[in-house]
């Protein structure tokens, strides 16, 4: 049996990468219509879903009993993309920080060398939080968007490998993420760097550990970060019926299964109430109302399917109240005097992605709670990519190549580098 689950692995393998490399040319496909044109990619994500879900069903069969292995197989296809990354003009080096228990936590910094720094002293400089979903990724694997950031502009990139779920659930990850931020304070002069510079980002899990970096911050009286660069955060833990959630829950990329499996190893270090969460829709119809009249959000109001579905799994409601009653989880949720000394921002959403919406939406309530400014200081744009389309940016996915250089022309704003 354990023979032929082995060779029924080993062939959905071939048959993925086979299919992949076959469509792989769409990924090079501008959309001229941008979001009202998204043919390409509506051709190519059949093929990765029906990858994603043979190899589900191979996981089912007994090839594999690993939660996350099917989104560890795209992430290993990704990688493959952005390996031997190597930037002349860059010096890349890993150093250590020690956390208040005595345990160290890495730092992988990439830096322009002397001859490629800006001319201002002491230079700018960008923290990058990696996504993955709380559980996978670490700097390593970004090391093409981070090189090409600190080789465009010319300021150092420095990104923690902080500590993932479901071995660590929160705040394990936010308190690396603040120490992090905390000890380029305090180290400014011995980094080159200006403190009050300083930008804060990151895409997916690590958007979101940016957003709860600048609450706690905040929290405590100390300076948020010059700006954020938000790359498809997740802000909340309220429902999946929302109308991305709906429209790409069976998506590739990032599925309901699978976020739901990451947010909850995230938040208890078990995914044994993925089937359960799902059903209840994570929160009842009373609470979302409330919420949604408390902060002006008519979506989370709307009426969805599971409600019905979610009858009697009351006790799995109140099990995880706690996730959209913290801002530190539900960020969407923070209270308007605490956003409105947000600093500048900007977000970007996809298309075909389950966390769109509330991204947006995030913007939204920066906007209204008239943060840094409102909407001339925080910027919004959707893309016609999937969840993770950064991971494509090396192989020319044009949405992914048009979002990076929005992403250097605000970082370079924000951070007065366009005036130099």
């Amino acid at each position: 049996m354990k023979a032929k689950n082995l060779v029924l692995g080993l062939a959905v393998a071939v048959a993925a990468a086979a299919a992949l490399l076959a469509n792989s040319g769409l990924l090079h496909s501008a959309l001229p219509g941008g979001i009202e044109d998204p043919e390409p990619l509506q051709r190519i994500l059949p093929t990765f879903n029906f990858v994603f879900y043979t190899g589900v069903a191979s996981w089912m069969l007994g090839a594999t009993r690993k939660v996350f292995e099917p989104a560890k197989f795209l992430l290993r296809i990704i990688r493959s993309s952005n390996a031997a990354v190597s930037f002349p003009e860059l010096e890349s080096r890993i150093e250590s920080i020690t956390r208040a228990d005595g345990s160290q936590l890495t730092l992988k910094i990439d830096a322009p060398n002397k001859q490629q720094m800006k001319s201002q002293k002491p230079s700018p400089a960008i923290l990058f939080l990696h996504g993955g979903g709380y559980v996978l990724n670490s700097p390593a694997e970004y090391s093409y968007l981070t090189g090409n950031l600190s080789s465009s502009l010319g300021v150092p990139v420095f990104s923690p490998d902080y500590r993932k779920s479901p071995v660590w659930t929160h705040p394990a990850a936010l308190e690396d993420a603040l120490a992090t931020l905390r000890h380029l304070r305090s180290n400014a002069e011995a980094y080159g760097i200006d403190p009050e510079r300083l930008l804060l980002g990151g895409d997916s899990a690590g958007g979101h550990l940016s957003i709860g970096v600048t609450l706690r911050l905040l929290q405590a009286g100390e300076a948020v970060p010059s700006a954020l660069l938000l790359i498809y955060p997740a802000t909340q833990l309220v429902t999946f019926c929302l109308p991305s959630h709906l429209e790409n829950r069976f998506d590739v990329f990032l599925s309901e299964s699978t976020a739901c499996a990451f947010r909850l190893a995230y938040l208890v270090g078990d995914t044994a109430d993925v089937p359960v969460w799902k059903a209840s829709n994570h929160s009842s119809p009373a609470i979302r109302s409330e919420l949604a009249k408390k902060f002006g959000l008519p979506q989370l109001a709307s009426q969805c399917p599971k409600d019905i579905g979610g009858a009697g799994l009351d006790w799995a409601i109140s099990r995880y109240e706690f996730a959209y009653r913290d801002w530190l989880l539900s960020p969407l949720f923070a209270p308007d005097e605490l956003l409105a000394k947000f600093p500048p921002s900007l977000t970007q959403t996809c298309q075909f992605d389950v966390l769109r919406d509330e991204g947006r939406m995030f913007h939204e309530r920066l906007v209204r709670a008239g943060a840094a400014g409102g909407s001339r200081s925080h910027r919004h744009r959707r893309y016609a990519s999937v969840h993770g389309m950064y991971g494509f940016l090396r192989a020319g996915h044009a949405p992914a190549v048009a979002a990076m250089d929005e992403a250097k022309t605000f970082v370079a704003s924000v951070l007065g580098l366009d005036k130099n």
